[in-house]
Order: C-alpha cells, then structure tokens, then sequence
C-alpha cells in the first residue's frame, strides 16, 4: 500500500550555470572518468577528424574543479555524454550530467536510453545517440547548424530549471506529503 516516488538526479541552479560570455573553444567536450568504452569511443571520433577533448580522472587534460566543470559546459559547442555503466554496454542509467549540463545551458548529445525520455524530449531538448557512426554524423551536422544548437540547448535549460532542479525535487515529494 505504499506509495513509491522516484527521485532522479537534479542539479543546483545556482551552481550549473550558463556562463554566456565564455567563448565556444570545444567543439565536443567530454567530462568524466576515463574508464569503459569511453576512451575507444573518443579515439573512434578523432579518427573521424572530429576534434574532441576530454576533462576527468585519467584524461591527459586531466580533472576539473566544479567552476571549470561548468564554464566546459558552456566553452563547448556540444557536450558528449556516456549512459552505459563502466564496461557493461549493455547497462545504461541516469547520470547526473544529464541534469547538470542541460541546467547549465549546454547542448547535450548523450548515449541513447529509455529512461531519458521520461524527463527530456528526445531530438527536442537533449539529442541522443547509439553507435559511433550515428553520433559521428550528429556531430558533424550539429557543428555546421549553430542555430539549431542554441535553441535545443536553450529549450533545455528552460526545462531543466522548471523541473531538474534540486528544489523541484524535493518540493515534489513535500507536495506528496502534504495529500
């Protein structure tokens, strides 16, 4: 007879942020770990001439401090995501990069999972992919349409700050309390 809630991932909008005076410096960023498919996935993207660097425990750039973290999110053109869990490409869950990129105002292209569509409108406020071929010709197509970029990203920001935030998080389950 309970009554069960799921609470995924949020982000603090005071802290994921969009800083729009910096500079699109990346065209494809990636932060996170260097562990799993990751590091194949970004080789197979640089062969394709895509110019992609990566922040992070055991990237040669090395990690970032929140600050950094975030105005990466805003110096890239796109950010990359990865939903598969460490070398089981077959598991896939929320990250809390999809709640922090996307309120940070960045443009989001992440690993594809079912799980995403319950709090994004896929093609419409993140944009996804599955294999290396398909998310090489996003890329591509996204880095020549800039337009196209900031109004997903910007759809984005405006949903995640409505819904994503720590606060509606936790609102939502005093709301349940309070029926």
């Amino acid at each position: 007879g309970g009554n069960p809630v799921y609470l995924p991932e949020g982000a603090n909008p005071d802290l994921h942020k969009p800083y729009p005076k910096e500079k699109k410096i990346y065209p494809v960023s990636f932060v996170g770990a260097r562990y799993g498919k990751r590091p194949v996935v970004l080789d197979q993207l640089r062969s394709k001439g895509i110019n992609v660097v990566a922040f992070g425990n055991g990237w040669p750039a090395g990690p970032l401090d929140t600050e950094e973290m975030v105005k990466t999110y805003s110096r890239s053109k796109i950010n990359l995501g990865f939903s598969s869990v460490g070398s089981h490409e077959d598991l896939h869950c929320l990250k809390g990069r999809d709640f922090e990129i996307t309120m940070s105002g960045g443009l989001y292209l992440t690993e594809h999972h079912e799980e995403l569509s319950n709090f994004f409108r896929i093609g419409k406020e993140i944009l996804t992919w599955n294999t290396v071929n398909e998310l090489a010709d996003k890329i591509q197509f996204l880095l020549s349409n800039d337009k196209l970029c900031a109004d997903i990203s910007s759809e984005c920001l405006r949903k995640s700050r409505e819904k994503h935030s720590w606060q509606s998080r936790i609102g939502s389950i005093i709301d349940l309390l309070r029926n």
